[in-house]
Parts: structure tokens; sequence; C-alpha cells
């Protein structure tokens, strides 16, 4: 998470941007379980990713590192296919 964040900052700065924004557009990763004590609070959170907790997925990583770096969501419209 250290190295998205690491990258967000590099990426902002080299395009002299004031801020980020970061698109979710999809992913085929299996649906991660909330499990009391890993991953049902943000501090428990922040404790499993430092522990590198096996069930704490790819992109919840990338989207933690975007929020920890302030950089802004897009609004959406979830469609199906």
């Amino acid at each position: 998470m250290e190295k998205i964040r690491e990258d967000i900052r590099d990426f902002k700065a080299k395009k002299n941007l004031d801020s980020v924004i970061v698109l979710w557009t999809a992913n085929t990763e299996r649906f991660c379980d909330v499990v009391e004590g890993l991953n049902d609070t943000a501090d428990n959170l922040l404790k499993s990713i430092k522990n590198n907790e096996a069930e704490i997925s790819p992109s919840t990583l990338f989207a933690v590192a975007a929020i920890l770096e302030g950089v802004r969501k897009s609004n959406f419209k979830w469609t199906e296919v």
C-alpha cells in the first residue's frame, strides 16, 4: 500500500496537480468477508493491512491508499449488463 501511496504522490507532483481522481471500473476479485477484528472498522482494516492479512484484497489496498492520499472519488452509477 505504501508503494501505491508513493505512486499517487509522485504522479501528482510530476503533473503539478492540485488533486487526483481515481475511477474504479471493475475487478475480478472474489468477495472478501467482513470479519470482526480484521476489516470491520477503519482501525482494524489499517492494522490488518500493516499485518499483511490475506483477506485484504488488492482493490481494498488501492482504495485505502487513495483515501489516505486525499484522492477524490468519482460519483458512479451501478449498472448491470
